[in-house]
């Protein structure tokens, strides 16, 4: 809990200090300090604690030139983070090589596990994060894991679909293109955040949970009876209406909302 108050205060002080120059940094995370409401609440004693910290992380985020100010304030995460992240797309060379999705799946569960502590279904994590891409229910994957249904539903919604998806935002954005690069990931990763949001099979699924319904399972077979894999959400409203009637016969098997939400939708 401390230290994730601690990365807070950090990342708002980049967002001040990168909009500001050439002005006494200690000066301004004191005034910062006490306008919170701890500081208010505090003791004496307890007031010149939050003083000092404050100062302490002034005086670590002042180190850092203007231009990480700008980049890590967009992150919403702390320095040590940030500057991990930062080596770590250095070090795979992510704007100089092209990755498969399959190895930047692997990459980035691997970065994501060194980087956070996972509570629940350590040993098994990497197996469902690929299931959960992969559509898998969750009865699924209790299956194939032997881990409780609830744990299941408790590290896809929490673990994945939160923690890894907002994850992978702090990656993009970090990451930074220049002239000089050969490959540009962040189309990639960007679809691969929404994949791993929503548990879905492709750029098809994810629009349908964007735009008409956001139910994983069904986002799916819809993507396959449209027979496109990456119908982007701005287009998949129109394909959609094209095969209303496909869609409506195998929807009729299922709870009522969801054929009246592909109805409602058909008539804009």
């Amino acid at each position: 809990m401390r230290k994730r108050v601690a990365e807070t205060i950090e990342n708002h002080l980049c967002f001040i200090f990168s909009t500001v120059e050439n002005v006494d940094k200690q000066k301004i995370a004191v005034e910062l300090c006490k306008s919170t409401l701890a500081y208010f609440m505090a003791n004496d004693e307890e007031k010149a604690l939050l003083e000092r910290m404050f100062s302490v992380i002034a005086l670590k985020v002042g180190k850092l030139d203007h231009l990480r100010l700008q980049k890590y304030s967009k992150t919403m995460i702390g320095v040590d983070l940030s500057l991990q992240i930062e080596k770590w797309i250095v070090e795979n060379s992510l704007t100089q090589r092209n990755y498969s999705n399959e190895q930047m799946v692997n990459m980035l569960i691997s970065f994501f596990l060194k980087t956070h502590k996972i509570k629940k279904g350590t040993d098994s994590f990497v197996g469902i994060c690929q299931m959960w891409l992969n559509g898998c229910s969750f009865d699924e994957i209790n299956k194939r894991t032997s881990l409780p249904i609830a744990d299941i539903e408790d590290i896809c919604s929490k673990s994945v679909s939160y923690e890894l998806s907002f994850f992978v935002g702090n990656i993009i954005d970090v990451i930074e293109l220049s002239d000089e690069d050969i490959a540009n990931p962040l189309p990639n990763l960007l679809l691969l955040q929404r994949r791993i949001k929503y548990g879905v099979k492709s750029e098809t699924a994810v629009s349908v949970c964007g735009k008409v319904f956001n139910e994983r399972f069904l986002a799916n077979l819809m993507a396959e009876k449209m027979r496109h894999d990456a119908i982007t959400t701005d287009k998949i409203v129109s394909v959609v209406k094209s095969y209303k009637d496909d869609i409506l016969s195998f929807l009729s098997n299922y709870p009522t909302y969801f054929s009246e939400r592909i109805e409602w939708i058909c008539m804009g």
